[in-house]
């Protein structure tokens, strides 16, 4: 049943929710879900550059983050969610949201289910506080997602929810990639002495 929590020591496969390309590569996208083998877990947090191949992926944040508490019918992941005020929303911003949602349930192994009891969940609040996730991934019981809308800021459009849910599942910025440095160069004469 979905939503249903996981009952304790259950074993559930924890599934990583996105890879791209190929086997040498360790990045993380949203496409296809890979299970977190004992070989995954045992690569995590090496070096940068040790290893190659299945047993190198490495995650940007620790398995405990992964949201794997909870899943439905069809074996996908389920992330329980509320909102603290909805009617704080226009009714297109909750078509907007609603929609960005509707994209995980359709193209990964994740689904956004309205919470029902769960002790784990993201609650989306609009807040003068821009657009924000605390995360990346699960790091709490109750994890905010501010999605302002108002006269002074929208984070409702589709692009920057789905960005935000993003976050929520686990993804960072690129520029905060363990392998950024292979290829990111600065030209730091080209950087101004105060920065």
């Amino acid at each position: 049943m979905a939503g249903t929590r996981e009952t304790e020591g259950k074993n559930v496969s924890r599934t990583v929710y996105e890879r791209q390309a190929t086997h040498k590569d360790s990045t993380w996208s949203i496409n296809e879900c890979v299970s977190v083998e004992k070989t995954v877990k045992d690569s995590i947090g090496g070096r940068r550059g040790a290893g190659r191949g299945y047993n190198s992926y490495r995650l940007q944040f620790p398995l405990e983050h992964i949201w794997d508490l909870y899943q439905d019918e069809d074996g996908k992941f389920v992330i329980p969610y509320e909102f603290e005020n909805r009617s704080s929303y226009g009714p297109e911003a909750l078509f907007n949201i609603t929609c960005s949602m509707d994209q995980y349930d359709r193209n990964t192994c994740v689904r956004f289910r309205p919470r029902r009891d769960e002790w784990n969940y993201m609650y989306i609040k609009n807040e003068n506080d821009g657009c924000a996730f605390e995360g990346p991934g699960r790091t709490k019981l109750r994890q905010k997602l501010i999605l302002q809308a108002d006269d002074i800021a929208t984070c409702t459009n589709v692009e920057i929810i789905m960005h935000e849910l993003m976050h929520a599942i686990g993804f960072q910025h690129e520029h905060v990639r363990f392998d950024r440095d292979e290829y990111v160069r600065i030209n730091w004469e080209n950087v101004e002495k105060e920065h």
